[in-house]
């Protein structure tokens, strides 16, 4: 939203901009996380992949996106169980 203000309405905010891509609940950071567009997949600091979807399916899905626009990466269970991060 503020990306359209700016560079397509030319309009300039007088608002506080907050950045809360850091995370202060002891929970991770987007910064801990980097993104692979080959393989379109996160990868945590743990090490382990987080994708759209976790099984291949026989007719694709489209992009795992919800009503909100963002597209979420999920992780296994399996691999945040037995992390020690």
């Amino acid at each position: 939203m503020l990306g359209w203000l700016v560079e397509e309405r030319g309009i300039t905010p007088r608002i506080p901009v907050w950045d809360k891509s850091k995370r202060t609940d002891g929970t991770f950071s987007r910064e801990d996380f980097i993104y692979d567009p080959a393989t379109d997949s996160d990868t945590c600091s743990g090490g382990k992949e987080l994708r759209t979807y976790r099984r291949n399916l026989s007719k694709p899905r489209k992009i795992n996106g919800c009503n909100d626009g963002f597209i979420r990466y999920r992780a296994s269970k399996h691999d945040c169980d037995a992390c020690p991060l």
